[in-house]
């Protein structure tokens, strides 16, 4: 058997008083080009001292941007005066993705990712990240995302979209009504 990296997705809509108003699960549609350059910045060798320059990331404005690992001000390996996190992010479009999407169709807001779980099992290991996010228009979410927030070149904090999925169902959601994501991302032995 070979290895295998799937992505799971989970949706849970909430009513304002916080009760569970529907949950759709289904596999990832896709993993996108951005998140090819994103394992780049982890697994690039870097000298000490030394600079590495990503150039491919593509942030949700539709710009590539220059985003460094290898010293303090960077992206990737320290943060002492950068950011770094990741978001979850939700949206009323339905186009189906693309392998060079770089933002969700009609965003409708996003939430920071945190570790909800990670398991490590014989066959597999399995990191879950999870945001809540508070929808701020009423309408039917159908489109999520996994983003990176970090800072570029520049010292800007730059979003670029890595996962972006389209649910086959919608979740109706009125304005402030919180939605929980949940990204699975699970490595099989």
């Amino acid at each position: 058997m070979s290895m295998q990296v799937r992505v799971g997705v989970k949706v849970v809509g909430y009513t304002r008083d916080g009760k569970i108003k529907k949950v759709i699960e289904k596999e990832g549609d896709l993993i996108l080009n951005n998140f090819a350059y994103f394992l780049r910045l982890i697994f690039v060798p870097i000298d000490y001292q030394d600079v590495y320059i990503e150039t491919e990331l593509t942030d949700v404005t539709g710009t590539k941007r220059n985003v460094l690992a290898g010293a303090t001000n960077y992206c990737w390996d320290y943060t002492v005066n950068a950011v770094k996190e990741f978001n979850v992010e939700t949206g009323f479009g339905s186009t189906p993705p693309s392998n060079t999407d770089y933002t969700l169709e009609n965003p409708q807001g996003r939430a920071r990712a945190e570790i909800y779980s990670l398991e490590i099992l014989s066959d597999r290991i399995r990191i879950t990240l999870r945001g809540s996010v508070s929808v701020p228009s009423s309408g039917t979410v159908r489109e999520v995302g996994l983003s990176l927030r970090c800072t570029d070149s520049e010292g800007s904090g730059r979003r670029f979209l890595l996962c972006r999925d389209v649910l086959s169902e919608g979740l109706e959601v009125v304005a402030g009504e919180y939605v929980a994501v949940y990204y699975t991302i699970e490595f099989i032995r």
